[in-house]
This record gives C-alpha cells, sequence and structure tokens, in this order.
C-alpha cells in the first residue's frame, strides 16, 4: 500500500504570526528568503506549487517551512479543469484566464505575502475570484522600511506580465539575510548544521518555541506517555483488523490512488466467496484499463488488446492455464511499459490487481 511519511513540524503558520501584526523588514526577508528558496528547489524539478499564501508557510525552529503542495502541478502541462486553482488574493492575473502552470505564478504569490508581511494587510482587497477578476492590481505601496533594491523587486514580482517577474532563486538571493539563524531559537537546532553558530547582536528572533511547564517529574510523565502509546497502538491494531477492505471491494485509479467500490449485486443464486472475489477483481481490472485510456496513459488500440487479455483470464478460469495468461498478460504490460505505449502508474495498478487475483486462484 503506497504511504506518505511527513514531517512534524513544531511551530505556527505566518498566517496566525500576522494575525498579531504585521513583521519588520529583517523578519519579513528572513522568511521571504527562505520561502523564495524552497520555491526554486520545487521550480527546478518542474514543480509549482500554485497556493503560495500565509497559511502554507510555517515557522519553526528549524527554519521556514513551504506546506501543502496538494493542488501542485508540473511545469506548462495544461491542466483540463474547468476550475481556477488556488486562494484568490495571492493568485496571478493570469490565472483567471487558467494558462498551464508556471514558476512565476509562485513567485507572484510570494511578492504579495512580502507585502502583507511588511504592512499588515493584502496588497489587494480581493476575497473571491469574482474580485479578481475586477481587480486592476495595481502595484501597492510599500513601507519605507523596506529598502529601495528590495521594493523594486518586489514590485518585479506582482508585475501583472509573468514574463516581468523575477525568478525565485533570484528572489532568494536579494532577501539573503547575512544571519542564518534569525528564525532559530538561541541554542537550539536549525536545518543543515548541528548547532545555530553565534547569534549577531543584531539578530531578530521570529519564532519563540513555549516554555517548557513546570509541574510532574519526567518519570511520571514517560509512565503516562508509554502507558497512552501502548493504548494507541493496541486501538489502531483492532481498528485495522475491523475495519480493513475486503480485496473484493477495492480498485486502483491509475494515479494509484486506492477507491472503494461497491461490489455488484449477488445473483440470485449464490456464489462462492472466491469466485465473487476473483469477479470483482477483473472486473477492477477492466475499469483500470478503462480509467488509463481515458486519462491517456494507454491508447485505445493497446487499451483494447489488454481487454481481451483480462477476457481471456476470465475464460480460462483456474489451474495452470489460469496462473500461465495471467503471467503472459503481466509480460504484455511490461512491453508496452518499455515501449512507451503505458503509464508506469497504470503498470503498477493492473500490476498489484494481477497478483491479487493470482492469490485468489490459490484459495480456490
Amino acid at each position: 500500500t503506497p504511504y506518505i511519511v511527513m514531517e512534524l513540524l513544531h511551530g505556527e503558520t505566518l498566517a496566525d504570526r500576522l494575525a498579531r501584526g504585521p513583521l519588520s523588514w529583517p523578519q519579513a526577508a528572513a522568511i521571504g528568503g527562505q520561502v523564495a528558496g524552497a520555491l526554486a528547489a520545487a521550480h527546478a524539478q518542474g514543480v509549482v506549487h500554485q497556493d503560495i499564501k500565509p497559511a502554507n508557510i510555517m515557522l519553526t525552529p528549524s527554519g521556514v517551512k513551504v506546506l501543502d503542495f496538494g493542488i501542485a502541478a508540473v511545469t506548462g502541462r495544461r491542466e483540463d479543469s474547468h476550475w481556477i486553482i488556488g486562494t484568490p488574493a495571492y493568485a496571478p492575473p493570469e490565472r483567471l484566464r487558467q494558462v498551464p502552470p508556471d514558476p512565476s505564478a509562485d513567485v507572484f504569490g510570494l511578492g504579495a505575502v512580502l507585502v502583507e508581511m511588511v504592512s499588515g494587510r493584502k496588497p489587494w482587497p480581493i476575497e473571491s475570484w469574482e474580485d479578481a477578476q475586477r481587480s486592476d492590481h495595481a502595484l501597492p505601496a510599500l513601507p519605507p522600511s523596506v529598502p529601495a533594491p528590495a521594493a523594486a523587486v518586489i514590485r518585479e514580482a506582482l508585475d501583472p506580465s509573468p514574463l516581468a517577474r523575477p525568478t525565485s532563486s533570484f528572489l532568494a538571493q536579494v532577501l539573503k539575510s547575512p544571519d542564518r539563524t534569525m528564525v532559530a531559537p538561541a541554542g537550539g537546532l536549525i536545518a543543515g548544521s548541528a548547532a545555530v553558530p553565534p547569534r549577531s547582536a543584531h539578530a531578530t528572533q521570529i519564532y519563540h518555541p513555549p516554555a517548557a511547564k513546570r509541574g510532574r517529574s519526567p518519570a511520571v510523565v514517560a509512565g503516562v506517555a508509554l502507558l497512552a502509546l501502548i493504548l494507541v497502538i493496541g486501538g489502531i491494531f483492532f481498528l485495522t483488523r475491523a475495519l480493513r477492505p475486503d480485496p473484493s471491494t477495492v480498485t486502483t485509479l491509475p494515479t494509484g490512488s486506492p477507491v472503494t467500490q461497491a461490489r455488484p449485486a449477488p445473483a440470485s443464486s449464490p456464489t462462492p466467496a472466491a469466485q465473487r472475489d476473483a469477479a470483482a477483481i477483473l472486473l477492477a481490472l477492466r475499469q483500470a484499463v478503462d480509467a488509463g485510456e481515458s486519462a491517456g496513459q494507454i491508447d485505445s488500440d493497446k487499451a483494447k488488446d489488454l481487454r481481451k487479455e483480462i477476457n481471456e483470464i476470465d475464460r480460462k478460469g483456474r489451474g495452470k492455464d489460469f496462473t500461465a495468461k495471467i503471467e503472459d498478460t503481466r509480460r504484455r504490460i511490461d512491453d508496452l511499459a518499455e515501449d512507451g505505449e503505458l503509464a508506469a502508474p497504470l503498470r503498477q495498478t493492473l500490476f498489484t490487481l494481477l497478483d491479487e487475483l493470482e492469490r485468489q486462484a490459490t484459495l480456490r
């Protein structure tokens, strides 16, 4: 089963911090520089975040983190959707035209965030896409505390024309602070080094971890934590066993995301469980091929051939011919994938279902 392991972060979002008021320019520059660096790394891999805003930026003891790549997209790949992606107040004007994803859109979002950090308010009074459509996106005034070179780059980042905006890597260089520990607590750890080097007298701390509370002894706290951990693990074990889906009710889309699917209604005469499971898996195979064809992961002719292979497996029923046909189908899928005629995610989905079908055959 595919899964994602995510870093556990401690701190607060930039949105939470801005709720208490604007930041000084050194603080805003430190945060903006690290966000720009993160975006530059993503852009170098062809990934566009598409939703840069204070709520997706987190201030932690180890530095600034960019969160939520849930609607990220590949640079230049046009999305076939009928809705607009992102948050209106931080989206560039071209987003309304649903142009292909481009790194310049993230730069625009970061420009808007920089303005909000130093002024305490969004650059424009935009709350909806209708507001964005009516807005002229006139460049906002910046506080005099923002150095002239930085103010010029922020205005370029907010230029209505994507071609006029700087790159994220250039923004990272402009905003780079000589004090690399600006967002780290004194004496704490910072990403990329064993410990924080000596702090400048002018360094401004952005995130203050909560002070440790006095109270119970460490031994009592450890005992309570261990008991809680045992209870949680036990609960997860029993819930997992109780809620584990029947393999015959689960299919997988070409993207690899599991989707629970209702079983077909049973026929008037009862069907043995193993046969019913195999039938459901064969149905899932056909549906995976259909979904892959719709998503452009396999062309129509090759999809038609694969459906014939699946029908042939269905006809073999059981025994050596059945497992031999499954193996033939695996080789056919591998050949298509090697020739670039079948996408890797669809290949993995089909292989997973074929493995499940072969296991069902051994239970008969």
